[in-house]
């Protein structure tokens, strides 16, 4: 048997890099790694679409890449095939813009190295003269966590998602740093299923997609040490994009604020003349059912005697400067105190809790 091709699969770099050059350098066959050209076919093209509509040209249009692993690295080299010029991007690893002369750049970032000048810009100040924003950071809750040094667990239904963990913390499943389980948490016995109870639970952006949360909190207390507290970050239901309607495709399907507090079948109607699928109108639903507001979450709290020990309310969450180049900001403490209002117009709530004595 021979081979036409090899395509290499979740590699991380920079080993991905060093592989695919001394496989092309020995074999006379393509050679192509999914995560790196994969990636950077699809954004090109549709990059490439995007500034023909917007009517500018390749070679002027200012790029700013939030990452600088194995996809960023070929999308770039690719977007400068096609026209970019590496002087006009800006690009973010985790330790932040990557300019020249700082350290611990190594040889593939160094050619997206910007002035020095211009070392102490963040994302959202990046973003003010930007045509186009390319996201490929890193993610995972749990990650920030195993880097500081602490051992973390993740529960999770869905062994597909698992599947992306694993992948994704291969070296801190290695080093015992973090442990995966599939299995409903209602089912879970923490001391045999996880050997331990813990110090910390982190719930974010998880509890306005449970069912029956009133079922649900309860359960925590069954996996926290004497001590031990719950993190919980959510959007509160009413808030302006509290049915994550941002994450549709269709434009103004995922622009308009608000219609998702529409009754009864009014919303799916709206959402059908937006031109959402019927996929996409069964998850906004399912979003809908779960959705939650502060006042109920209170109430929760307290029947399952759970005490708030920590508060803040976000204007504009902290996640928006990732995600939009929004810069936090906290709600003004006037509004975050008035009921059910201030639902509407707070984008985030974090809320740190204990048990009760």
């Amino acid at each position: 048997p021979t081979f036409g091709g090899i395509n290499l699969e979740d590699i991380k770099a920079p080993e991905c890099f060093y592989i695919e050059k001394r496989l092309k350098e020995l074999l006379k066959i393509p050679v192509m790694h999914d995560d790196q050209h994969g990636t950077a076919i699809i954004s090109a093209a549709a990059l490439l679409n995007a500034v023909e509509i917007q009517k500018k040209k390749l070679d002027k249009v200012r790029i700013v890449v939030n990452g600088a692993g194995a996809a960023a690295m070929a999308c770039m080299k690719l977007y400068i095939t096609l026209g970019a010029k590496a002087s006009n991007f800006m690009v973010f690893d985790r330790k932040g813009i990557i300019y020249t002369g700082r350290e611990g750049v190594d040889d593939q970032k160094k050619d997206f190295c910007v002035d020095a000048k211009y070392k102490d810009y963040d994302l959202a100040k990046a973003l003010q003269d930007a045509d186009v924003f390319v996201g490929l950071s890193v993610g995972g809750v749990l990650k920030a966590f195993t880097d500081m040094g602490y051992k973390c667990t993740g529960i999770e239904l869905e062994e597909n998602r698992l599947e992306f963990a694993r992948e994704f913390m291969k070296s801190e499943l290695e080093t015992g740093a973090v442990q995966f389980l599939n299995k409903d948490i209602y089912d879970v016995i923490p001391e045999t299923d996880l050997g331990t109870r813990f110090d910390l639970i982190i719930l974010k952006d998880v509890i306005e997609h449970i069912p029956d949360q009133a079922r649900f909190m309860p359960q925590l207390a069954r996996f926290l040490k004497p001590g031990g507290k719950v993190f919980f970050a959510f959007p509160p239901w009413q808030m302006p994009y509290g049915g994550h309607q941002q994450v549709l495709p269709q434009q103004w399907a995922s622009k308009l604020p608000y219609y998702h507090l529409l009754p009864g079948r009014f919303y799916p109607l709206i959402l059908r003349m937006l031109g959402v699928k019927p996929n996409g109108i069964k998850t906004m639903e399912e979003i809908r059912s779960t959705g939650i507001s502060i006042e109920r979450f209170l109430k929760i709290c307290k029947s399952c005697r759970l005490s708030i020990c920590g508060k803040k309310f976000y204007l504009f969450n902290p996640i928006y400067e990732y995600k939009f180049g929004i810069k936090p900001r906290t709600q003004n403490a006037l509004f975050a105190g008035i009921p059910w209002l201030r639902n509407y117009i707070t984008m985030g709530v974090y809320y740190l809790v204990d048990q009760s004595n």
